[in-house]
This record gives C-alpha cells, structure tokens and sequence, in this order.
C-alpha cells in the first residue's frame, strides 16, 4: 500500500490510475512533453488558489482575546507562466469566510503567548459550469520575544473541490487530439472534477510597532494531495507535490478590533510542472476583519 503513495509523491507530473485513452500519448515524448506539463500546472494552479492564509484567525495577524470574523480575497496566481485562466473559465479571485477565536494579551505592554484557532470555507459557488467550495481549519501559536515581536509556528488544513470543463471535448486537447484511441465519454461540455486535501505547516513572526500597524512573514511548506477526474475518458490523474512557500503582510487597526490587511503567498513549483520558464506561484491576498473581545488597554491607564 505504502509503494503506490511513495511512486505518487515522487512522482514529477500527475499520474493516472489504470488506462486512459491518452495511453498513446504517454508513450510518445513529443505529446507527453506537451500533456503532462500543461495538466500539472493546471491542478497545482488550481490547487494553490484554494489555499487559505489566515490572518485575523491568525496569531501572527492579531493580537489581543475573543471571537473573531473575517472575510478574505485571494487572487489565483499571477503572472505567465501562471497562466490558469487561459485554460478554462475561473474567477480572478475567490472569496472565503473565516471564524476563530484568539487568546492572547490584555495590555499591550505586557504580551502574553498569543494563541489562534479558526475554522475557514466557501460555500458552493456556481458560475457557468464552474463549480467550487471548500473547508478548512487553522490552529498557531506565537511566544513574545518582545512586545513588539513574536515568533511561533502554524498548522493549517483545506478541503477544496472545483468542477469545470477542463476538457470540453476531444479538439481542446491541442496536440494530444490525434493520440485518443476512442471516443470521448462525453458530450460538451466535458465537466471535470478536481479534489483537493492541502496541509500546511510553517513557522513565522510578527511585529507590531505600534497598536495601529502589523506585519507578518511565514515560511514553510504545503504538501498538495490532488486528484482529477477527467470527463472525456473516466479517467483519474493523482499527484502530490510538496511545495516550499513564503508569504508576508501588513495591516492596518482600528480600535483594535477592526482591521484592513493585505499580503501575498508564494510557492515554489517542482520541475517540470510548467509550461513555461518561471518556478514560483504567487497570489494576492486582502482581507478584513473584526474582533469582539475586549480592546487591550495600557497599564497606565
């Protein structure tokens, strides 16, 4: 069981389970060069856009005790050869809500380890014949080297499932079309299914050098468990690429409870899975928050 699950991780490209109608092409380095490239980047794209950064649900993005909310927008990545969109139809961005609860300091002079929990999702969304959601949770915790500055580590989980037609039919297949040996499965449009199970960890800092302003920079890394069904044959590609990630950002309080951040993540891709030249992944993210508990005070006060 465990020699499958090695050969996927290894694995450069996705893989599919048993005989697909591409089989010709497989063998063939001309089309292969061509297919598997393009079908990597397509699910690590798609697999990376649905990856949450946690911010307010976050202990390295706020500060202080209670319930928190928080809504966020985080683009796909950016940039050739991120060239997602112009594979099929996808929203620039996706939105996702998030809720936690933070157990940290009551004064801003004496910091007190600030620990995070947060649970995170989008709710089905259709546009066309796309389809997505997804679902996860996010746990952290940062020790006080100073008041201004903590450092610490963070665990996070997502669940994510897209529908789109990936694969219309069997002329979108550029340069693998002569390679089928029969008839696709379906009619157009050929809605494909990808699932995604993407665990993280990474460690990280923060500052504050004053209430009002925050900053934050992680790094560490993501192992992305995929898989894709395809329409047009039945077939089913795995893969598991571990990615090595940075991210950083900075925010704004106000009151400390509401707060405006905004940031980006960034992922290294493995070799061979572009078709083009660049090795990163990079997203924006934006987000706003609110904070119900008390608002820390100073001991002066």
């Amino acid at each position: 069981m465990l020699l499958p699950l090695a050969a996927a991780v290894a694995a450069p490209t996705p893989t599919p389970d048993g005989a697909t109608v591409l089989d010709p092409c497989l063998v063939d380095p001309g089309c292969e060069d061509s297919w598997r490239p393009l079908l990597a980047e397509t699910m690590l794209e798609s697999g990376y856009t649905f990856t949450h950064e946690p911010v307010l649900t976050s202990a390295f993005g706020a500060k202080g005790t209670g319930l928190v909310a928080e809504l966020e927008l985080g683009s796909a990545p950016l940039g050739p050869p991120n060239d997602l969109q112009a594979q099929f139809p996808v929203v620039p961005a996706l939105p996702s809500l998030a809720v936690g609860y933070q157990l940290g300091s009551y004064t801003y002079e004496t910091p007190f380890p600030q620990i995070a929990f947060g649970v995170h999702g989008l709710a089905p969304v259709g546009v066309g014949d796309v389809q997505v959601w997804s679902m996860g949770a996010t746990t952290s915790a940062a020790l006080p080297v100073s008041p201004l500055l903590w450092l610490g580590g963070e665990l996070a989980w997502t669940w994510s499932s897209f529908s789109a037609p990936i694969t219309t039919d069997v002329g979108t297949l550029e340069n693998v079309g002569s390679f089928l040996v029969s008839d696709p499965l379906c009619t157009e449009p050929c809605v494909d299914r990808f699932e995604q199970q993407a665990p993280r960890a990474r460690i990280g800092l923060s500052v504050e050098p004053v209430p009002a302003v925050f900053a934050w920079g992680k790094i560490g890394g993501a192992a992305l468990v995929q898989r894709l069904d395809l329409a047009v044959d039945g077939s089913s590609w795995r893969w598991q690429p571990v990615v090595p990630e940075v991210s950083a950002g900075l925010g704004l309080r106000a009151g400390d409870r509401f707060q405006l951040a905004v940031g980006s993540t960034s992922a290294r891709r493995p070799d061979g899975a572009s078709v083009g030249s660049g090795i990163w992944m990079t997203r924006v993210i934006a987000t706003t928050g609110f904070r119900f508990g008390d608002v820390r005070y100073h001991e002066r006060e």
